[in-house]
């Protein structure tokens, strides 16, 4: 048996075999590229490069079924295409570059193309502490001289890395760059494929399941190219189809298997857009009070996005959020990961403050030691909000290295792998405002109405110019200014606070209610124009909270849940006792078990 019998694959008879199962949809223009060089006198040794997925050793099977059907130039009929495995030639127990030297005397003398895949492989092959010479070295002067023709095909990074240092070896090759392929050419290359597909799994594939699971690898599978992703979740979809004893392959299976995969609920993901629109207009209408601007603003940027206006490179969206504390920027950003990603804990939240030294961007990208906070947060959930709260306490590399987040849409980490942020929202916020209003005595008087919250908006306005450099304000897509809120607005969001509690209350089978005065009682103290909301959650705790947890304490479980429980309020009320303004009045919270 010859060497080339043993050691490689004609691939031209593995195709002559079976020519249906070789399809090679959408790249004619390769492939006549392919003929063209080795149809060449000097230097017809293509070398085929593009990321992995893309198709390079589906392209050089298309060359092959060329050659099978005489659809190629005379001196190209009836050639064999060799396969070449160096893995397979290193298990041998023969000396491995003996037997590679053997091997390509045969190639010599048969004069046929031989192709090897991941081709980087051949520099650093064969070498060992003695002997320096490799496998490139020992194909170069029967590549120079024109003695072989070899067809090769590997990543663009590992051809720099590898091939490209070696000019010598590198300028045998006729480089192809095979892109990948565009959406629309997927959808013909998957519906050209489909009905193997179908008789592999002996199921039946919607036509719309093949352009579902198009759109929704380049989706939910940003760090993957087409067409190969796009055949991975068919492939899969075909799968999931036959374990569950289905007949049929539709957009719905194509759904579940992303739900599986990505953790992203179903609905969601088969959600209408307008639809989805409605869901986060709802959910922050519904949550975020006193804030009608700012709602309407986050909304006119997503439509924008659902609309189909946004870059498709960089974020979903980018904001910074300003205003005072307590106003609503961060539970803003916590509902829409639920209205857009499903779920609340869709939100990868960074401290700014603990970003402030030399170190942060390291720990944000990753060491060689371990992976990057940033990095591989958004790596395990690529679909989410990104927050980074009080962004002005980072440092300035922390915000240019943000700066590059919102410019290409795309980080690398430490391992030099790319990470897409083309799925997320990116959030910043910011407490600026809230030194320079408590600072100025202005703001004492302007307690209601639209004269307050113009003088605070040029506030803001002028914090932000004075704290962050233009490059990176300018390069945040939208700014939404949190307005200062008022005592009915404090009264809404108790009312807010104590739904909730109760319906959390009413999850453990206790029933409580609270007289209208509760909520009017946490607004009243709890209310504070310079921290917002935030107080108002602590009397709730400090006050309601506390006095229930007592009283249910000194129950056991069984009668606690056999009482009908409520919350009142009495005695003075804040205003002016004995001549003095008095905050706090002389109030105290009662619970009565009925």
């Amino acid at each position: 048996m010859s060497l080339l019998a043993e050691y490689t694959q004609d691939l031209t008879k593995v195709v002559a075999a079976n020519p249906e199962q070789y399809q090679t949809i959408g790249r004619d223009q390769e492939i006549e590229q392919l003929v063209e060089t080795l149809c060449r006198k000097n230097k017809r040794n293509p070398l085929v490069i593009a990321p992995p997925g893309v198709g390079k050793t589906n392209l050089i099977e298309g060359l092959a079924k060329r050659i099978v059907t005489q659809q190629v130039p005379p001196e190209l009929q009836n050639q064999p295409i060799y396969v070449l495995e160096l893995a397979q030639l290193k298990q041998s127990d023969q000396n491995f570059m003996g037997l590679f030297k053997a091997l390509l005397t045969e190639l010599q003398a048969s004069q046929a193309m031989v192709f090897i895949d991941e081709i980087h492989t051949i520099v650093g092959t064969g070498s060992d502490g003695d002997n320096a010479l490799d496998v490139s070295n020992v194909l170069k002067p029967a590549l120079a001289r024109g003695e072989i023709t070899l067809i090769g095909a590997t990543t663009t990074k590992e051809y720099h890395h590898y091939l490209e240092k070696d000019g010598a070896l590198a300028r045998r090759f006729d480089v192809i760059q095979l892109a990948e392929p565009s959406v629309p050419a997927s959808y013909q290359i998957l519906a050209g494929l489909k009905a193997s597909y179908e008789t592999y799994h002996h199921l039946t594939i919607e036509a719309n399941a093949t352009k579902t699971a198009v759109d929704y690898a380049v989706r939910y599978l940003p760090d993957r190219f087409l067409p190969d992703k796009a055949f991975d979740l068919l492939d899969e979809s075909c799968a999931y189809a036959k374990a569950h004893a289905l007949q049929t392959v539709t957009p719905v299976t194509v759904a579940k298997v992303i739900e599986q995969r990505k953790h992203i609920p179903l609905h969601q993901i088969m959600k209408d857009r307008q639809a989805q629109l409605n869901d986060v207009q709802r959910l922050l209408n519904q949550n975020i009070k006193g804030q009608p601007q700012a709602i309407q603003g986050v909304l006119d940027a997503l439509t924008l996005y659902f609309a189909g206006f946004q870059d498709p490179t960089k974020p979903i969206s980018s904001f910074l959020f300003l205003g005072m504390p307590g106003t609503g920027k961060t539970e803003t950003a916590k509902q829409l990961a639920l209205a857009m990603f499903g779920s609340p804990d869709a939100l990868i939240r960074f401290d700014m403050s603990e970003y402030n030294d030399q170190d942060a961007v390291h720990r944000l990208l990753g060491t060689a030691e371990a992976g990057g906070t940033l990095t591989e947060a958004v790596k395990q959930q690529p679909f989410a909000i990104v927050l980074l709260d009080e962004i002005e306490k980072g440092s300035h590399d922390v915000q240019d290295l943000f700066l590059q987040v919102l410019q290409d849409g795309i980080l690398h980490d430490s391992d030099d792998q790319p990470i897409s942020f083309k799925n997320t929202i990116i959030i910043m916020t910011t407490n600026l405002a809230a030194k320079v209003v408590n600072d100025q005595q202005q703001f004492n008087h302007l307690r209601q109405g639209e004269q307050r919250q113009l003088q605070f908006k040029a506030v803001v306005e002028k914090a932000l110019k004075n704290e962050f450099r233009p490059e990176f304000v300018n390069r945040i897509e939208h700014k939404i200014i949190f307005n200062m809120l008022d005592e009915k607005i404090g009264l809404a969001i108790a009312t807010k606070y104590l739904t909730e509690f109760k319906a959390t209350l009413a999850q453990r089978q206790l029933k409580v209610d609270f007289s209208p005065e509760v909520a009017q009682y946490l607004a009243t103290v709890g209310f504070d124009m310079t921290n917002g909301a935030r107080p108002i959650a602590y009397m709730l705790n400090a006050k309601i909270k506390a006095a229930l947890a007592r009283v249910l304490l000194q129950q056991d479980a069984t009668q606690a849940t056999k009482y009908h429980y409520l919350v009142r309020v009495v005695g003075r009320w804040p205003g002016v006792f004995q001549g003095q303004k008095d905050r706090f009045g002389d109030l105290k919270v009662i619970i009565e078990a009925r």
